[in-house]
């Protein structure tokens, strides 16, 4: 899975009256994911774990070398790691449970909840009942990704239809509520929006390809948040 990422985030001048900085570009980063069905349960809900390879960073003359240097520093800890999905049939994440190694930094482990989340967003959760192109309809759940659990609300619109590959446009709104964790941020409240589009191959348990556009709102204590706009492409061969 190949990921291309641009963040926008406010950063703080480092003394008053000073330019803020500018927010690191971000190289595009491949990360080989075997893939492997564990069980499919009687009513059709599919288990499944993904186990990453050593990640691989471009070479990127927009990204300075020291924050080059500490990526590749991190994602070196991002191999073996795994998670196990439970999906139903028709494409709806019912649980997600990631594995850190026993070498995996703190680091890594948040690095590993968002690609966890931004993986999800290659799944599509399919109408139960028959649909054609120009269908639009509406798709609630709530995931268990660590500590925090994830409520999203989303629309969407099959675009296209050929044989077994769709495509798919969506608005989704989602908050988060951390219940663990240090106490600082046990209870708190993470939200947004994202609107994009999905291809989906129904004969595959990942979606071909994604592109999206999400705004993310996280406190910071004392009455401080801290947003972020985000421009995400993701492939899958």
């Amino acid at each position: 899975m190949t990921w291309k990422l641009k963040m926008d985030m406010p950063m703080p001048a480092a003394a008053p009256g000073g330019a803020a900085p500018a927010v690191p570009s971000i190289p595009e980063i491949s990360i080989p994911v075997d893939y492997a069905v564990q069980s499919i349960a009687a009513n059709g809900d599919v288990t499944y774990t993904a186990t990453m390879g050593e990640a691989t960073l471009a070479q990127d003359t927009n990204t300075p070398p020291e924050v080059l240097q500490q990526m590749q520093t991190a994602f070196a800890g991002i191999k073996g790691v795994s998670s196990t999905w439970v999906k139903t049939s028709r494409g709806a994440t019912k649980r997600l449970a990631a594995k850190p190694t026993a070498t995996t930094n703190p680091q890594v482990r948040q690095m590993l909840d968002q690609f966890s989340e931004s993986a999800d967003i290659m799944n599509v959760e399919l109408p139960e009942e028959a649909v054609g192109v120009g269908a639009k309809w509406e798709s609630k759940n709530t995931t268990k990704v660590q500590t925090a659990t994830v409520g999203q609300t989303g629309t969407f619109e099959l675009a296209s239809m050929d044989g077994d590959k769709l495509g798919t446009k969506f608005d989704v709104t989602f908050d988060a509520t951390n219940t663990g964790g240090k106490a600082a941020t046990a209870g708190a409240q993470f939200n947004g929006t994202a609107s994009g589009t999905v291809n989906v191959d129904l004969t595959k348990l990942v979606g071909s390809s994604a592109k999206l556009n999400m705004h993310m709102e996280a406190p910071m204590g004392q009455g401080q948040a801290m947003k972020m706009d985000i421009n995400m492409g993701i492939d899958s061969q």
